[in-house]
């Protein structure tokens, strides 16, 4: 059967699925996101939008134009912060999290489930699954598939196209809602941008295995929380890392992975910065400052960091064995803005 093709799934025999929408002052998309999971063929499910602090009128139109949608306001504490929120107060088997600038094909919460299911018969053991992602104009890019981890910490592409691995992106990241919240979910201390790897990371070492489903594509706009490229990206994105490697290696591993990032980070990075920005100092004090606020975190990383190595019952030769590229990301991706 063609993919789009199955029948649809009966309400009385389909779990239901939880969709998590984290927006921030994103208004203008969600009349787009909004009617594309009114048209989804997959019924048996649930909306609720975690509103981190909106100073446009995001609530007032979601209470308005989509009264279905269980809307949750609350303190702008980061992405993952908001996904934690909304995945307690959903009812939902599964937990599929979004932000406010996606548009879903109609079958998309359909082909999603019914993949799930399909993994789950033939492995037990499955985390999270994630999918390709094309432009908000509906323009195919690369399919999706799970990444590995590189010399300096950074996740990097799967070249192999496996589409069983370590790394899935968070957008949409489709789960049971009861691993969720067993994992403790997203990591608070990462406000943007990298909690994804930081979970799928977890899952990976109490065993879980991590699947993209390469075939399957929603929209993005790409650049809704944070558009352009300011130095504040460049602060979240290197910061999130450290946090990652902190949480999931054990020691001695933690000691040389963290040492080469670093050492990474203060001259190749901050070297390319320099030229990529044409002298921009303010891209060279964000990147010092996102590791200069890492290690002010570590006092309250400790904890929880702890409860990740407790569970874990992969040991990082085994991760690294199956996970881990010799070849910087940097070079992977061929290009600095990519990165």
């Amino acid at each position: 059967i063609k993919p789009g093709m199955e029948r649809p799934i009966p309400v009385e025999e389909a779990p239901r699925i939880s969709i998590i929408i984290v927006n921030h002052n994103g208004q203008r998309f969600l009349d787009a996101l909004g009617q594309s999971l009114r048209r989804q063929t997959y019924r048996n499910h649930e909306v609720l939008c975690v509103d981190n602090g909106s100073s446009d009128d995001s609530v007032t139109f979601l209470r308005t134009q989509f009264p279905e949608v269980q809307v949750i306001e609350a303190e702008n504490r980061g992405y993952g912060a908001g996904c934690n929120r909304g995945a307690r107060a959903a009812t939902g088997t599964y937990v599929m999290f979004l932000n406010e600038d996606y548009i879903l094909p109609k079958d998309c919460l359909e082909r999603l489930a019914r993949t799930y299911e399909r993994l789950r018969r033939e492995d037990p053991e499955i985390g999270a699954l994630a999918c390709s992602q094309s432009a908000y104009d509906g323009t195919p890019n690369a399919p999706v598939y799970p990444g590995v981890i590189d010399l300096f910490g950074f996740m990097a592409p799967n070249r192999r196209k496996r589409t069983r691995g370590a790394f899935i992106p968070g957008c949409p990241f489709f789960t049971t809602r009861a691993l969720f919240l067993k994992s403790d979910g997203f990591c608070e201390q990462i406000f943007l941008y990298g909690e994804d790897i930081d979970l799928s990371w977890r899952f990976t070492l109490i065993g879980k295995r991590n699947y993209s489903a390469p075939e399957i594509q929603v929209q993005h706009y790409e650049g809704g929380s944070l558009s352009g490229f300011p130095p504040k990206k460049i602060y979240y994105l290197l910061h999130a890392t450290p946090i990652a490697l902190f949480n999931n290696f054990a020691g001695p591993t933690l000691a040389l992975f963290l040492f080469l990032h670093v050492l990474f980070v203060l001259t190749f990075v901050n070297v390319g910065l320099l030229v990529f920005t044409r002298g921009e100092l303010r891209y060279q004090i964000a990147a010092l400052r996102a590791f200069a606020d890492f290690l002010r975190k570590l006092p309250s990383l400790i904890p929880y960091r702890a409860r990740v190595q407790r569970s874990r019952v992969i040991s990082d030769w085994t991760f690294l064995k199956q996970h881990f590229t010799f070849v910087p990301s940097l070079l992977r991706l061929r290009s600095y803005r990519r990165l």
